[in-house]
C-alpha cells in the first residue's frame, strides 16, 4: 500500500473525517507531507488543517445534526437545522432581507449553484424565487447526503455532492451562484484562489459574502479589511458590483458580469 493510501486510511479511521471529500483529504495530506517526515506529525498537522476548514458535521454540532435528522421529515423543520451551525445561525435574524437583496439582482432565478454550501440550502423557504435546480457543493459527505434527502422531500433534483473548491471550479451553469463566507477559507489554503474561482464561474450573477465577526464575536476591522481585499481583485475578475450591503455579522456583494 502506498504511503498516501495508508495516511488516508489513518485519517478516515476517525469518524470526523470519514465522509470528507477524498480529493481534499489527499491534498491536505500531501501538503503536510512536504513539511513533516514522521507519520504521526503528518496526521496531526493534517487534522489541525482540517479542523480550521471543517464542515457542518464536525464536532458537537455534527452530533446534534445527526440526532435531529433522525427525528423525521426535514421539510418544515428548516430552522431547527439552521440553528445547529454557527454560520447559518448568525444569518437567521437577517435571512429574509439578505436573500431578498441577493435575488433582487437576478430576476427569474430558476437554478442556483451554492459553493461551500454547508446548511445554507435549508434557507430555501425564504428564497424569493421558483427554484427548479439547486446544486449544492460541500466538502462533507454527511452534509451532502442530508441535503439530497431534503431536496428529494421538496421535489428537487438531488444535486448535493462533494467538491474540493481549492483544486477546481465546477463548470456548472446557473442563474445565481452563492459564495457565502467562502473566499477567506479558500485564500487561507491557496493565495489567489478567489480570483481564479470568480474568473471561472459560469453563472449570470454571483452573491459573495464575508463574515464581519470572528468566532469570538469581535469585529476588529473585518469589514474594512475584506472591502479592500475584495474590491481590489474585482477589476481583473470580469465581474462588477451590482449591490453591496452590510448586514449585522455579514457583508454581502451581489455581482453581475462586467
Amino acid at each position: 500500500m502506498r504511503m498516501a493510501d495508508e495516511l488516508l486510511d489513518a485519517l478516515r479511521s476517525s469518524k470526523k473525517y470519514a465522509a470528507m471529500d477524498e480529493e481534499l483529504l489527499l491534498r491536505v495530506l500531501e501538503e503536510e507531507r512536504s513539511r513533516h517526515s514522521k507519520t504521526k506529525d503528518i496526521l496531526k498537522a493534517a487534522k489541525n488543517h482540517l479542523h480550521q476548514i471543517h464542515g457542518a458535521y464536525a464536532g458537537d454540532e455534527g452530533k446534534a445534526l445527526r440526532r435531529l435528522a433522525a427525528e423525521g421529515p426535514l421539510c418544515g423543520r428548516e430552522q431547527a437545522f439552521l440553528e445547529r451551525h454557527a454560520s447559518t445561525r448568525e444569518r437567521l435574524p437577517i435571512a429574509e432581507e439578505f436573500f431578498r437583496t441577493a435575488f433582487a439582482g437576478c430576476p427569474g432565478v430558476r437554478s442556483v449553484l451554492d459553493l461551500g454550501c454547508g446548511l445554507n440550502p435549508f434557507f430555501l423557504p425564504l428564497m424569493p424565487a421558483s427554484i427548479e435546480r439547486y446544486t449544492a457543493l460541500d466538502m462533507d459527505g454527511e452534509a451532502a447526503a442530508l441535503l439530497n434527502r431534503y431536496f428529494a422531500e421538496r421535489g428537487l433534483p438531488q444535486e448535493a455532492s462533494l467538491a474540493d473548491l481549492v483544486q477546481r471550479t465546477p463548470q456548472i451553469q446557473a442563474d445565481l451562484a452563492f459564495l457565502l463566507k467562502l473566499l477567506p477559507v479558500l485564500e487561507q489554503q491557496k493565495k489567489g484562489r478567489s480570483l481564479e474561482l470568480l474568473s471561472e464561474l459560469r453563472s449570470r450573477v454571483a452573491c459573495v459574502s464575508f463574515p464581519l465577526r470572528s468566532l469570538s464575536g469581535k469585529r476588529k476591522g473585518m469589514e474594512e479589511s475584506y472591502t479592500v481585499f475584495f474590491e481590489g481583485l474585482l477589476g481583473d475578475s470580469g465581474w462588477r458590483v451590482q449591490e453591496k450591503r452590510s448586514f449585522p455579522g455579514e457583508l454581502l456583494y451581489v455581482l453581475s458580469r462586467g
